[in-house]
């Protein structure tokens, strides 16, 4: 049955599948967006553009310094919103961010929404890595914080991410201005709402241990498992419940990899895998009852050939096991990308 308690975990789930994970040469990303039933999510291109030295950009709440160049990018976001749940650039990068709160305090004052970092991040890299120092850096100057839903009552969370792109995966883990970052070569991997980077730490936050310390959360001594040391000591309800979606996640990801032998060289991980398992209900990964629900999902294929484009299958409405994913191809992108700035082209 699909998770429908007030407790329920409020957000998403996002998957990635790289070779020899994949049946294909191609790194393989997919995302469900779980959010307030009644909220509208649409799916929007945004053309790559120019801007004046010294600029400023309005996100949802603070104002950041704009770049000079800025790539053509896919979104589905909450309309209310300046940034996205998920979405896709030119350069065939994809993020997708999931709501997470751990020891560090939640800021309701208002900064950047991990969605404002997500599209940020889409705009201004051209690849995974770049992606992860954007983000970062922008949390640095900025932080995050605010609500997240368009409601008199605050919600608000700390956020993880997924990053893709035609090489490799990143998942950055965040809690308020520090992180973790995990790099994925191969292999199958996702994410929900919840810390999951142990001791497999690729970067992090230059303060990250010493401020673990200073808290008394890490005593300095042995290996520092992220997960372990920021996570809440007493998890919410809806925390704990993500655990159990996460390892169905996991276990769905496992039995798609395939045995990898030396006469099987490939996984069995395609796009219409990814789907069948954002359609999944009876891990909660899709949501279609409560207060949250599983309002747009996402899947993209992005070849490690790159003069083969990238293709973005988009629902644009909810519940996905109840629609279809449409495509959109990159080259839809790269015509956006020489489209005048002011145009804002819906639906693929």
């Amino acid at each position: 049955m699909a998770l429908s308690s007030p407790d329920a975990p409020c957000s998403c789930d996002c998957f990635v599948s790289v070779p020899p994970a994949s049946a294909i040469p191609a790194v393989i990303f997919a995302k469900n967006s779980d959010r307030p039933q009644d909220e509208v999510q649409e799916v929007v291109f945004v053309p790559a553009g120019t801007h004046t030295p010294g600029s400023r950009l309005q996100c949802t709440y603070i104002e950041v310094e704009q770049v000079s160049e800025t790539h053509a990018v896919i979104l589905s976001r909450p309309s209310w919103l300046w940034g996205a749940e998920m979405g896709a650039n030119e350069r065939g990068v994809c993020i997708g961010n999931e709501a997470v709160w751990t020891k560090e305090p939640v800021g309701e004052g208002e900064a950047l929404l991990g969605m404002d970092l997500l599209r940020l991040a889409l705009e201004r890299s051209s690849s995974a890595r770049e992606a992860l120092r954007v983000i970062t850096g922008l949390l640095e100057r900025y932080g995050q914080g605010g609500s997240c839903r368009e409601d008199p009552s605050p919600f608000c969370y700390h956020n993880t991410f997924l990053l893709a792109d035609r090489a490799e995966a990143w998942v950055l883990e965040t809690a308020g201005k520090l992180w973790a970052a995990q790099r994925i070569q191969e292999g199958a991997r996702n994410i929900s709402n919840q810390l999951s980077i142990g001791t497999d730490i690729s970067a992090e936050h230059a303060e990250l241990r010493t401020h673990a310390q200073a808290q008394g959360w890490w005593s300095g001594q042995g290996p520092f498992d992220f997960a372990q040391v920021f996570s809440l000591t007493q998890q919410p309800v809806r925390m704990e419940a993500a655990k159990a979606r996460f390892q169905a996640g996991r276990e769905l990801l496992q039995r798609q990899q395939g045995a990898l032998t030396l006469s099987r060289l490939a996984g069995a991980i395609t796009a219409e895998v990814m789907m069948g398992i954002l359609r999944n209900k009876e891990s909660g990964i899709c949501m279609d009852s409560g207060g949250f629900r599983t309002t747009a999902s996402m899947v993209s294929i992005l070849p490690q050939d790159p003069t083969q484009p990238c293709v973005h299958f988009l629902t644009a409405t909810p519940d996905p096991s109840r629609t279809l994913f449409g495509p959109c191809p990159d080259s839809r992108l790269r015509w956006i990308a020489g489209t005048p700035s002011t145009v804002d082209t819906r639906r693929p």
